[in-house]
């Protein structure tokens, strides 16, 4: 009798049950079958349920259970005020972004941005922009803590918004005051909640930044618990002496350090992704936290400016025309690009031919989407009609594809261990017919539709954790990336043969599809394969999050925004209490099995 009351008394009702799903926790560890109950937000039982009931049970049996996938890497900073559905996150199941990239984030920001940020974010169209300029990273934060959506975003502050603040888009070496000013502007950005400083060490101004700069900035990050992350000098020629610069970095500011989107770009580099490997396993060996992220596409994709040469870009988009309109500054831009010069990551030479180079949007040119330079440029010369485009439409730079990664060092890249998938997304406009680059819609699924079920080149497991424990664990969100009692309810039930991505190279976006069932922070947003109308995602904060890299091994102490786990103590406590009055109530009424009684009330 005691024994059923107690059963009774511990099926306590939760939210969701998902029933016999094969589960892949998101460390790397084997898959098991079982079941996993959602309470409040969080995991509150893996593998064994039976003592929970929920009215909405969920019939895993034949799927598999991961946690939410986390985009490390993304350019979807103003996302929430353009599009707050988001679905082509939605419908890949990735529950976490990470936004700041290369650079890249709209805040802080003054009109000394106003070249490439300015452009890049489109913050001329954004009312909250218009009505509160992101003057700092706060008032970024809170903006985007107004508005509702569906997945988490982890945010970073670019060291290029940083640098503009002070230097504008000058060509110069920072005074030691420049830095301290830069520093104090890091420091703001970090208190408000910034998990770290990105460089986009190919676009200005982050290009006329050197080693010393960034070492000295990265120490203020590292105070609070940062990671620097960098989009290298050069992905090409120098892709060695790059990568050297980045673990120069972390080590010097002792910072964990990554490298973004690593890869090899120019037929001419093929096999030095090997070399760079190695730099980073040896650094790895020697104690120093040195990761990186990756795209598994065979091509890049980012503005036509890139093109250009570094002195040329330097200062407003008006100088960079009037550079083009002079025909001394035009032909030494020309020469430089054909025959190259030190420390610039040359995308006409690495592509080799202006058929590889196609404008996905080119505002004012619809038309241009979807076609080579190659073709747009006819019997004309393609690169002075590329110089040209520049100077009549560098207001409203162009976002182009170019065909210039090399897949034997991709694939090379893709199995080691301290690398973990990041889309590079752009925002997608899904109401327009401009063509996208597929990693902005199908990363993650492409990742497993291809990788994992066609070729078998990555197990399961191992593919699971590059998309969820170990972005969580690098980041430092200990309440996230694995599916473990305590941690959020971040989780995705889908078949892996049911897992498609269908957008063509330089097609238009279709979104992926094979999610059944994507829980964000315990809610539903795609259920029975169909995306809801809920938008449970955060923006998080470091300061929530302790200042270690590995996961907690107990959830006692995760800390998130809504405080969800103290939620789940309080329960189970309150289980424990509900179980010893019952057991009291029962051998109250049967004295004579009194030690029979206590036994088995403890056994439960």
């Amino acid at each position: 009798m005691l024994l059923g009351l107690l059963s009774f008394a511990v099926c306590k009702p939760i939210d969701h049950i998902i029933r016999g799903a094969t589960i892949i926790d998101g460390t790397g560890g084997p898959r098991m079958i079982g079941d996993v109950g959602i309470l409040n937000g969080s995991i509150i039982c893996v593998k064994d349920c039976n003592n929970y009931s929920s009215t909405s049970e969920i019939q895993g049996s034949g799927y598999y259970l991961t946690p939410g996938f986390i985009d490390v890497h993304a350019h979807l900073d103003v996302a929430p005020f353009l599009d707050n559905r988001m679905l082509p996150q939605v419908h890949q199941g990735i529950t976490t972004v990470a936004v700041g990239m290369c650079g890249l984030s709209p805040a802080p920001f003054n009109m000394k941005n106003d070249t490439l940020i300015y452009r890049f974010f489109k913050l001329k169209i954004i009312d909250e922009f218009k009505q509160r300029p992101f003057v700092n990273f706060s008032v970024y934060l809170e903006e985007m803590g107004k508005k509702s959506f569906p997945v988490n975003i982890v945010p970073l502050v670019g060291h290029g918004a940083i640098r503009s603040m002070v230097l504008g888009n000058d060509p110069v070496d920072a005074s030691e005051k420049d830095i301290g000013k830069m520093k104090e502007i890091a420091e703001e950005a970090m208190k408000a909640g910034a998990f770290g400083m990105t460089t986009g060490l190919i676009y200005p101004p982050g290009l006329f930044a050197n080693t010393n700069e960034l070492i000295e900035i990265s120490k203020t990050i590292s105070k609070f618990g940062g990671i620097y992350m960098s989009h290298v000098r050069s992905e090409s020629d120098d892709i060695v002496k790059s990568v050297e610069e980045v673990i120069k970095i972390g080590k010097e500011a002792g910072i964990p350090a990554q490298v973004h989107h690593f890869k090899v770009c120019g037929a001419k580099n093929k096999g030095k992704g090997i070399e760079a490997v190695n730099l980073i396993e040896k650094a790895r060996k020697d104690g120093y936290d040195v990761t990186a992220d990756q795209y598994n596409f065979q091509m890049s994709a980012t503005t036509f400016s890139s093109l250009l040469p570094p002195w040329s870009i330097a200062g407003s988009a008006q100088d960079i025309v009037n550079r083009l309109a002079n025909s001394t500054t035009r032909n030494q831009i020309k020469s430089d690009i054909i025959n190259g010069i030190p420390d610039f990551d040359n995308m006409w030479q690495n592509v080799g031919t202006p058929s590889g180079i196609v404008f996905l949007s080119a505002p004012g040119h619809d038309e241009y989407s979807g076609k080579s330079v190659a073709e747009l440029a006819g019997a004309q010369d393609p690169l002075e009609w590329s110089l040209d485009f520049l100077m009549n439409n560098m207001e409203d730079d162009a976002l182009c594809l170019f065909y210039e990664i090399q897949e034997e060092d991709m694939r090379t890249i893709m199995l080691k261990d301290f690398v973990m998938v990041g889309s590079d997304c752009q925002f997608v406009d899904l109401a327009s017919s401009n063509k996208v680059h597929p990693r902005s819609v199908a990363s993650h699924s492409r990742f497993l539709r291809q990788y994992v079920k066609e070729e078998h080149f990555i197990s399961m497991e191992a593919a699971i954790r590059k998309m969820t424990g170990f972005p969580a664990e690098r980041y430092g969100i200990s309440s996230k990336g694995v599916i473990k009692i305590g941690y959020d309810a971040d989780i995705n039930l889908f078949s892996l043969d049911k897992i498609n991505d269908t957008t063509k190279d330089t097609g238009n976006p279709v979104l992926s599809s094979g999610m059944e069932y994507v829980f964000v922070n315990g809610k539903m947003i795609i259920q029975n394969g169909a995306v809801t109308s809920n938008k449970p995602g955060n923006v998080l904060r470091r300061y929530n999050y302790p200042i270690s890299t590995p996961a907690p091994k107990t959830p006692d102490n995760n800390n998130t925004s809504k405080g969800k786990n103290y939620t789940t103590t309080i329960t189970i406590v309150f289980l424990s209490i509900t179980s010893i009055t019952l057991a009291i109530i029962v051998l109250m009424k049967d004295k004579k099995s009194e030690k029979t009684a206590i036994t088995e009330a403890i056994l439960v």
